[in-house]
């Protein structure tokens, strides 16, 4: 990660926020534990807030699990919002999450099938994998105060060798899909498919969601 790329990020996801309905401000910071604690400690109990980190050393997954992020590979983010029903802010992240890594891919030959395996884990089908899915992204949602944290994992530049051996074979990234893309740029794809989804009615999420769902855990 060289220090122009991070540096050059806040300018670039500025503007992507000032074109939001649902987010007014966003921080960038080089490194840190975890978004989620940054985005808790920075909102000022005001929604509207997108956090992202150049890189991740400690973050959180699903049941107490940890999001693995080696170094500058992947994307890591978390968005303030109000607090609301934890099953359609789940949807609403799973949807997002997924269109912002179609967006990604977009226009790419043979672009492998993506899916929602419920709650809302992003994962890839492609032939020859075994299993035929791996993961491509998840979210971890936090509420307290009257706030959620949305945290997204997107998983941008890794190679087999650098997931842990419990997620070799069973997680996958951008790069692996043949995709070169600019973290910054799934970023910003990121950010216009959470506003979006935001902003929409539970009825359309909810369809959304369902329409994309492959399974569950």
């Amino acid at each position: 990660m060289t220090r122009d790329e991070v540096e050059g990020w806040p300018d670039a996801l500025e503007a992507v926020v000032a074109a939001c309905r649902c987010f007014d401000r966003v921080r960038v910071v080089r490194e840190t534990a975890s978004t989620q604690d940054v985005a808790r400690a920075a909102a000022g109990g005001t929604p509207g807030l997108v956090v992202a980190a150049g890189r991740q050393t400690q973050g959180r997954g699903q049941r107490g699990r940890r999001w693995e992020q080696r170094g500058d590979l992947g994307v890591a983010v978390t968005f303030v919002a109000a607090a609301d029903r934890s099953e359609h802010l789940s949807r609403v992240a799973g949807v997002s999450a997924l269109w912002a890594c179609a967006e990604a891919i977009a226009g790419g030959d043979g672009a492998p099938q993506l899916g929602i395996k419920a709650p809302n884990d992003v994962v890839v089908s492609a032939t020859g994998w075994t299993g035929g899915r791996r993961k491509l992204a998840g979210v971890l949602i936090e509420q307290g105060d009257g706030l959620a944290m949305i945290g997204v994992g997107i998983n941008v530049g890794h190679g087999e060798e650098d997931f842990g051996p419990e997620l070799r074979g069973r997680a996958c990234s951008l790069r692996m899909l043949g995709v070169a893309c600019p973290r910054v740029a799934v970023i910003a794809g990121l950010i216009r498919a959470m506003d979006h989804w935001l902003g929409a009615s539970v009825e359309s999420a909810g369809a959304e969601w369902q329409a994309r769902l492959v399974g569950a855990e």
